[in-house]
């Protein structure tokens, strides 16, 4: 198991703390699929001695990218459009910046406390009234990369029959794959 493992622990400490790493299971409970991508994704052109990391699209109301954000019981839900990068590319502990709200207590940073990885919302909790917000200029932003954009490695693990691991593999570690199509690999 230990030399199964070694590409895997390689792989992981390749940036240790400037990453993020999303675990995704089978219904067995094995470790399937781990991607990893820096943490944070600031730069929109290449910058020297760095990974290049094409900017996050912003959803917003006007764009027409973000229905709505609904707040109850201290709890905000938004929901973003079916073809919008950000379905299925949030995932909890993602930090965004919620902005252009006229309600001032729902502009600010907050942490996903939970994703999206199959549907169009994502939650994060809030002091911000309860209510529905539409307004014209509300977005939401991040600098995490969301899991359907370029800028992933990813590990993949096999089993077999009787749920024994029989390997791992590093399918790409240039930072170049979306973790949400794992599953082609």
């Amino acid at each position: 198991m230990k030399i199964l493992l070694l590409p895997f622990l390689a792989f992981l400490l390749e940036a240790q703390s400037l990453t993020v790493t999303q675990f995704f299971y089978d219904g067995s409970n094995n470790l399937r699929y781990a991607c990893v991508a820096p943490s944070t994704r600031p730069y929109t052109t290449p910058q020297p001695n760095s990974v290049y990391l094409p900017a996050n699209p912003v959803v917003s109301i006007a764009a027409g990218t973000l229905t709505n954000i609904v707040v109850s019981g201290g709890t905000a839900t938004a929901t973003v459009v079916s073809t919008s990068p950000w379905n299925a590319g949030t995932y909890a502990d993602m930090d965004i910046v919620v902005s252009g709200s006229a309600t001032a207590a729902l502009n600010g940073e907050y942490r996903i406390t939970s994703g999206n990885t199959n549907t169009t919302t994502f939650t994060f909790a809030t002091s911000a009234g309860a209510g529905t917000y539409t307004d014209t200029n509300l977005q939401v932003s991040t600098v995490n990369p969301l899991l359907t954009v370029l800028g992933w490695n990813l590990t993949v693990f096999t089993y077999n029959g009787s749920n024994y691991s029989t390997g791992a593999f590093v399918v790409n570690s240039g930072y170049t794959l979306s973790c949400a199509a794992r599953s082609n690999y």
